[in-house]
């Protein structure tokens, strides 16, 4: 999740809420390659901007992994609540994202084993558990992403289709998902939010690291193509759109 710019990629549609009066959504994607919390802090100005009433939030996988970048568990819990506490303030609605699971033989060809302490996907199941008592502490929703990559048996080493492996896409990565991971992270988020009957609506940012970036697919830092924001969209599109302008 390393390098990478930001490009920000706005769409405006129609679509129906329960009660079936039309609204304006407008969905952007606001993904960085290789952030973290600290990072986020740092440009979440930039996000009032937009004027968001949704902010969908997933970010932790640079902070756990990326041991050029790490952060203790105490900084990213003091750095995640401050994040959502400030959009709070702001009266903007969080949706906290647990980052997928990963596959370490890929990841520790690029970072040092030595420096994390701890199995990757351990550190990850961390910021699940502290998303999710974040979310019930401070009335925000979570989606549990990470369960839903670790209920398929994911990742499974040069493999899988949802991770990227030399097998699927000719890359030694381990971290950033396939157009495959992308779509299920996207279903993954509007099941969940379905369950806990949020219907999105006016301005929705896609704030995180490259996952929510879509690096490696088409597409990257925008709502189109394979990126997860751009097939949320679809899939909510397809579902919900009478028109789109």
């Amino acid at each position: 999740m390393m390098g990478g710019c930001r490009t920000s990629f706005i769409l405006i549609f129609l679509m129906f809420s329960n009660n079936l009066s039309s609204q304006i959504v407008e969905f952007i994607n606001a993904g960085v390659s290789g952030n973290t919390t600290t990072d986020l802090i740092k440009r979440q100005s930039k996000i009032f901007d937009y004027d968001p009433d949704w902010v969908i939030l997933m970010v932790g996988t640079n902070d756990m992994l990326n041991s050029r970048k790490l952060e203790s568990y105490a900084s990213y819990e003091r750095k995640l609540k401050h994040i959502v506490s400030r959009f709070k303030k702001q009266k903007v609605k969080v949706v906290l994202v647990s980052p997928p699971t990963v596959d370490s033989k890929y990841l520790f060809k690029r970072h040092d084993k030595e420096k994390l302490l701890d199995e990757p996907n351990d550190k990850l199941v961390f910021v699940k558990r502290l998303m999710e008592k974040l979310a019930d502490k401070s009335s925000v929703y979570f989606v549990d992403v990470f369960g839903a990559f670790k209920s398929l048996g994911l990742p499974e080493h040069n493999k899988d289709e949802y991770i990227m492996n030399v097998v699927n896409s000719g890359y030694e990565d381990g971290v950033h998902p396939t157009p495959k991971g992308y779509q299920l992270i996207a279903q993954t988020i509007d099941s969940s939010l379905k369950y806990q009957e949020v219907v999105l609506s006016g301005t929705v940012v896609c704030f995180g690291d490259s996952i929510t970036f879509g690096q490696g697919v088409v597409g990257e830092g925008t709502v189109e193509g394979k990126t997860y924001p751009a097939l949320l969209r679809e899939i909510l599109k397809n579902e919900n759109i009478l028109n789109e302008k």
